[in-house]
C-alpha cells in the first residue's frame, strides 16, 4: 500500500513539473521575418483550341504579391528549334481584378511555322522589387495538341 502511495505521489510530482515546463520555441528563435513577400502565381492558362501554325493564342497570367511587382518574363521554347525561342519582358501594369483577387496578364503569341507535331513551352516568371520570384516547373505531354499546363507556370503543346 506504501509502495502505491509513492508511485502515485512521485506520479502527481512529476505531472506537476512536466506542467511547469515552457515549450520550445525554435520556429521563434531560429528564422528572422526580413519583411519580404514572394509573388504567388494562381494561374496560367489558355482557352484557346487551334494551336496550328500561325493561328494566334492568348495566355491569361494570374497572379498576386503583398510586395511590389517589378515585372514579368515570359519565356516560349520550341522544341527543336532554338532560334524561335522568344523571351520576353513586361514591366509591371496594375490590372487588378475584384472577382479574382489577382493581378492579370495576357500575353498574345503567335505559333510560328513549324511541322506537325513540334512541343512547344510557355514559362513564366513573376519578379518583385524585392528580388524574390515565383515560377512553376510543372511540364506536361500533350499528344492531343492541347494544353494540359491550366494550373501552373507551364504550358506545354505540340502543333497539329
Amino acid at each position: 500500500m506504501k509502495n502505491i502511495a509513492k508511485i502515485l505521489l512521485s506520479g502527481l510530482i512529476a505531472i506537476t513539473a512536466i506542467s511547469c515546463y515552457s515549450d520550445d520555441l525554435w520556429l521563434e528563435e531560429n528564422v528572422e521575418e526580413t519583411g519580404r513577400s514572394t509573388p504567388i502565381i494562381a494561374s496560367f492558362t489558355t482557352s484557346d483550341e487551334d494551336y496550328s501554325s500561325g493561328s494566334e493564342i492568348t495566355l491569361d497570367l494570374r497572379y498576386w504579391s503583398n510586395d511590389s511587382i517589378e515585372q514579368v518574363d515570359f519565356f516560349a521554347q520550341v522544341d527543336g528549334h532554338p532560334e524561335l525561342d522568344d523571351l520576353r519582358v513586361f514591366p509591371y501594369e496594375e490590372a487588378y481584378s475584384e472577382l479574382s483577387r489577382t493581378d492579370s496578364l495576357l500575353i498574345n503569341y503567335t505559333v510560328p511555322d513549324v511541322p506537325s507535331g513540334t512541343e512547344f513551352e510557355f514559362q513564366v516568371v513573376v519578379r518583385n522589387v524585392n528580388g524574390l520570384t515565383a515560377t512553376l516547373d510543372e511540364v506536361r505531354e500533350s499528344p492531343t495538341g492541347v494544353p494540359q499546363g491550366r494550373d501552373g507556370g507551364v504550358i506545354d503543346f505540340e502543333v497539329e
